[in-house]
């Protein structure tokens, strides 16, 4: 009888030893690797999600006129065309925090008023040409990017830091008349094509040529900055994470099956 209960005590220990360990388990898996799961780089210890990600990939389509049709196909113009939307996008989540960090460090804070002024703007420019309301343009453009609005906030709130943050690094840039003449000179056929006259093109166009150039002069200025601070940090930038370890882990040590690509963390820097 004693031999039945003492047996009888042991499959209880050993059910109730598998219990906590499965339930530690799945703690650790909860508490520290599942906040991990969305987490596209970290970028000085601090993560960026894959919405910034996905949100960048279509300002860079937008930007290099790259239709969204490529993103789906598999022919090798739309692959080229796709990879070069993504190399740009990648770089430019990682440059936008870099200055965000940067920004914060100096102080920089986000007011309600310019949120919903940047909110404000966002909508109206996703509903022009549309016949949709103003909202339901904005929630399919939210949704044609992958974004909650809670995900958009945060795009916002650094977008606005970023950007404080790069005027302060240019506001000291001023253009000279031999900036004026090399941006007119490499630019100007844009201004009034038709006229032969381009001396009277520079002369009726010289407010907005004047713009232009401080701010390419300005852009140009910031890229010498990304460049520098890309190296600078290159060692605390990473596109690996627990999450993806773990499933890499799983899938291919304990399952002994191929690691899907979206575990594999990219390794360089287009």
């Amino acid at each position: 009888m004693s031999k039945k209960i003492n047996k009888k005590k042991i499959t209880l220990a050993i059910i109730a030893a598998v219990i906590v360990i499965i339930g530690g388990i799945s703690l650790v898996f909860t508490e520290y690797l599942l906040p991990w799961k969305n987490v596209y780089v970290t970028v000085k210890e601090t993560k960026v999600y894959e919405y910034s990600m996905s949100y960048e990939m279509i300002e860079q389509a937008d930007a290099l006129n790259v239709p969204y049709s490529s993103f789906v196909t598999e022919d090798p113009k739309s692959n080229m065309a796709r990879q070069m939307v993504t190399d740009n996008a990648r770089n430019e989540v990682i440059y936008k925090r870099l200055f965000y960090l940067m920004g914060i460090k100096d102080g920089f804070d986000v007011a309600q008023d310019e949120i919903n002024a940047a909110l404000e703007t966002f909508k109206k420019n996703t509903n022009l040409g549309t016949n949709e309301s103003v909202e339901q343009s904005y929630k399919d453009e939210l949704d044609a990017r992958g974004l909650s609005g809670k995900d958009f906030m945060e795009i916002v709130k650094e977008n606005i830091i970023v950007q404080k943050e790069k005027d302060k690094l240019t506001a000291n840039i001023a253009l000279s008349d031999k900036d004026l003449k090399a941006y007119f000179d490499e630019w100007g056929f844009g201004y009034d094509p038709k006229n032969p006259n381009r001396q009277e093109v520079y002369g009726k166009n010289i407010e907005q040529i004047k713009k232009d150039a401080l701010y390419m002069k300005k852009k140009d200025y910031l890229t010498g900055i990304e460049k520098k601070l890309l190296a600078d940090n290159m060692s605390e930038i990473s596109f690996d994470n627990p999450y993806k370890k773990f499933m890499r882990w799983l899938y291919g040590d304990f399952l002994g099956t191929s690691i899907p690509d979206e575990y594999k963390p990219e390794t360089s820097m287009g």
